[in-house]
């Protein structure tokens, strides 16, 4: 299993926010997202690109399933 970091766009109520996904490929995971969040969420990332990220942005984890709505 790896794990698999998802952002949200600036127009959502989740900007500043990432989910995380543990899943065996990266397809995996982006299908699990899709499912959740359909296509309101931004990028996704690896756990080696993403770390770092959370501390520069002050990004902040919610739990898969929070509601994602487009503000614009």
């Amino acid at each position: 299993m790896k794990t698999w970091y998802f952002t949200f766009g600036s127009e959502t109520n989740l900007a500043h926010n990432y989910i995380k996904i543990e899943a065996m490929s990266a397809g995996n995971a982006r299908a699990e997202m899709f499912k959740h969040q359909g296509v309101l969420w931004g990028f996704q990332y690896d756990e080696e690109a993403f770390l770092p990220q959370i501390k520069e942005y002050t990004l902040t984890e919610v739990p898969l399933g929070t509601k994602c709505v487009r503000l614009r």
